[in-house]
């Protein structure tokens, strides 16, 4: 007969059990870190060997850039020395022509970098002067730069026209001009109006012209009657876009109207009973009012300039006066205007609008006296010369270090010897 377990036997087995399912679960837990722990050894290698990869191979990319580094800085040295002795060849072949024109102080070439950019004031320049105007032409379009700056203060409705007939005579091309002008900024600005001028409804009367480019309209009075003149196409074509507009009231013109190419109000021009201007309006190309110029006894009395709101900004009781204003506001800063020195306006108006200046002298103004006192006052060292016996002659009166562009190179040596050592 199986004897009985007492309570304490009991007891302890129930222990005994409980201590061997601990053991037992321990392993299985001992079993599965061994497992990660082989799997993580594994991970760790892998990752070793790709760390080693790669210090191999960021070594190699130092020994690379260190040897391209080595190179480069070898190049550099190269470089650097032969720009020191072009530096040093371009100093002595400076001295040799210093001493072959018979001046102390150095001459550099004036180019484009050393005013950008470069600007020309047509207005300095008279019909005469067409032997300075065609060398300066070829200068300034030979410049890598894609327009060339035409500065005029000319105000009148007829700019662009004028602009491009000067260009033409003076052998600039009208397609690469860039007209600098106070009035002809003010106008184009703001965004073109999309509705084009139309004729008031209730006209009495049109009689066109033979070849149907204009028409004059009589409106129900009687009196008033406007001459319509149309645009043309490229094949000379009148199209339906008004040009111009005449008023007239009996035989009296009290008004005419410009129109741009599409049509939209460009400016008014306003007279009295013995057909004198007495009012100039000029819109922006959003239709707004941006300039008011009026008139007494066909002399210029006020300016007043308008803001995008309509609200009048500034006024003016001269075209000096507007001019120096726009040029404080709007010229470039590190720009020039190349002008003729013989025109006191030019020099007047960039010494009082700050603009700098590259002056275009020939020798009969370098030996005047209003020329000697200018520079002593100005210490002006950019020039532009009409030839080379100019830049001698304005080198020797200045005593400045200059940079000068020279129009026409002649006579420069054929050859200019090396000085002696």
């Amino acid at each position: 007969m199986k004897k009985k377990l007492t309570a304490t036997q009991l007891s302890l087995k129930k222990q005994l059990e409980d201590i061997i399912n601990e053991i037992n679960q321990a392993k299985d837990e001992i079993t599965k870190i061994n497992s990660e722990q082989n799997a993580n050894g594994q991970a760790i290698t892998n990752a070793q060997r790709k760390l080693d990869t790669l210090k191999a191979k960021v070594a190699s990319d130092q020994a690379d850039d260190k040897a391209q580094l080595d190179k480069l800085q070898h190049q550099q040295a190269d470089l650097t020395d032969e720009s020191k002795r072009l530096h040093d060849q371009l100093h002595t072949l400076s001295d040799g022509i210093t001493a072959w024109l018979n001046f102390s102080e150095p001459v550099h070439a004036l180019g484009e970098a050393d005013y950008a950019p470069l600007i020309l004031d047509i207005d300095s320049f008279s019909a005469h002067d067409f032997e300075a105007l065609a060398p300066l032409s070829d200068m300034l379009q030979s410049m890598p730069k894609k327009q060339v700056g035409i500065f005029t203060t000319y105000f009148n409705i007829d700019l662009v026209p004028t602009i491009d007939a000067w260009s033409t005579a003076n052998n600039f091309n009208p397609d690469e001009i860039q007209i600098i002008n106070c009035l002809y900024q003010l106008q184009n600005a703001g965004e073109g109006a999309e509705n084009a001028a139309t004729l008031p409804a209730n006209i009495k009367n049109r009689q066109w012209n033979e070849n149907h480019t204009a028409e004059t309209i009589t409106m129900p009075d009687g009196q008033t009657n406007m001459l319509v003149t149309y645009q043309l196409d490229a094949q000379k074509k009148p199209t339906k876009l008004i040009a111009k507009i005449a008023y007239r009231q009996g035989d009296k013109l009290t008004k005419e109207s410009f129109f741009r190419k599409n049509g939209v109000l460009s400016a008014n021009i306003f007279y009295d009973v013995a057909n004198g201007i007495t009012r100039k309006e000029f819109y922006r190309r959003d239709g707004l009012l941006v300039v008011s110029a009026t008139y007494e006894g066909q002399k210029l009395s006020d300016i007043s300039v308008f803001n995008e709101a309509g609200l009048q900004i500034n006024s003016f009781d001269s075209l000096t006066a507007l001019n120096v204003w726009w040029l404080q506001k709007s010229f470039p800063q590190e720009g020039a205007m190349i002008g003729n020195f013989k025109s006191k306006a030019y020099r007047d108006l960039t010494a009082k609008s700050g603009v700098k200046l590259v002056p275009f002298v020939d020798e009969a103004v370098v030996d005047t006296d209003d020329f000697t006192r200018w520079m002593a006052d100005h210490k002006q060292q950019a020039f532009i010369t009409n030839n080379v016996t100019t830049q001698s002659a304005l080198a020797k009166k200045a005593k400045l270090p200059l940079y000068v562009n020279v129009l026409n190179q002649a006579p420069l040596p054929v050859q200019l010897s090396m000085p002696a050592d």
